[in-house]
């Protein structure tokens, strides 16, 4: 004689995912399903999860492991996601402020141009200020092609 002791478990939902199984498996134990599966008629609540058993048979079936709840790489993905679109965002906001200091920088050029044109155009000797001192940075490659463009306009 064999006692079986067992845990009466409900039924399971069928997931909502509508996610499947392979040919003869089912997803979660739905009895419904197992039904459908097996071709069983008999459909009941519940579900017996053996705890134990006496006598203890010479082979057993192995219990299959508990899923693993490592996140894996994945985490890792997301913060290196989430980190390259900060750094798009700072790079987005330094484009716009380049491109602001650089208008404006274009823009009081040409108040000065204006300003010396007026200046020859009165009769009066070119200003000839001081330069004002020169808060911007300009790259070599800028210079350069300004230089080019003044001998060719000479």
């Amino acid at each position: 004689m064999v006692t079986v002791t067992a845990r009466l478990r409900p039924s399971e939902m069928a997931p909502a995912s509508g996610r499947g199984a392979p040919q003869g498996q089912v997803p979660t134990i739905d009895l419904s399903g197992m039904a459908e599966v097996t071709g069983s008629e008999t459909i009941t609540a519940a579900y017996g999860l053996m705890v134990s058993e006496d006598p203890s048979p010479a082979t057993r079936p192995t219990e299959l492991a508990s899923p693993t709840e490592d996140p894996g790489p994945f985490l890792s993905y997301a913060i290196q996601w989430i980190l390259f679109a900060i750094m798009g965002f700072i790079f987005i906001g330094y484009v716009i402020r380049t491109e602001i200091v650089q208008r404006r920088e274009d823009a009081e050029d040409a108040e000065d141009a204006r300003r010396e044109a007026i200046a020859v155009r009165d009769g009066a000797e070119p200003l000839g200020s001081p330069p004002r001192p020169s808060k911007r940075r300009r790259d070599a490659d800028s210079d350069a092609e300004d230089a080019i463009l003044d001998s060719a306009t000479s």
